[in-house]
């Protein structure tokens, strides 16, 4: 990767080979999620620099007919920030967007509550939803589990969508 910012940055589609590669090259904290129901590349230029991996939303009391979660957002740290600055939030946006097209009513992530400001979430209009989690372990002595993910308190964000059918006024093609 070079250290030009001439480039336009774009997202497109991703599969979900290529997006679970990359996050097992990239990422610094998680694998790739087991759920999928589509992923975003984002480039600068020619230069593949984020993934964003959408699926059901991990927690079992949300719709997932109404709602979907980015499951994953990995950013290639090893190239230079210049290249990279707004990857996230040009992610997190066609994320929402794909989301509101597919006919979701909210779109969910989480971060980590002290180490994540959530800054590239902000950029892309989502909002804090409720508190910080209070973190632990999945697992309890009725049912042991290995954790795979961190254990630290996470903030919940969300972005509630317009449809597509709303935004064209309640018209659907005749």
């Amino acid at each position: 990767g070079g250290d030009s910012t001439d480039h336009a940055w774009a997202s497109g589609e991703v599969r979900q080979k290529v997006a679970k590669q990359f996050i097992t090259d990239h990422h610094r904290h998680n694998k790739a999620p087991p759920g999928w129901l589509w992923g975003h590349a984002v480039f600068n230029g020619p230069e593949l620099i984020a993934i964003i991996w959408v699926g059901r939303p991990v927690a079992r009391e949300i719709d997932h007919h109404a709602v979907c979660e980015v499951n994953r957002l990995c950013i290639d740290h090893s190239l230079n920030p210049k290249l990279t600055w707004k990857a996230a939030s040009l992610g997190y946006r066609a994320a929402a967007e794909e989301a509101a097209r597919r006919g979701y009513s909210k779109i969910i992530t989480y971060t980590l509550a002290q180490q994540e400001s959530g800054r590239s979430l902000r950029y892309a209009r989502w909002r804090r939803d409720g508190k910080p989690s209070r973190g632990g372990s999945w697992s309890r002595p009725s049912r042991a589990r290995s954790d795979h993910s961190p254990i630290v308190p996470k903030q919940r964000w969300a972005k509630q969508l317009d449809s597509l059918d709303q935004r064209q006024g309640g018209l659907k093609d005749a």
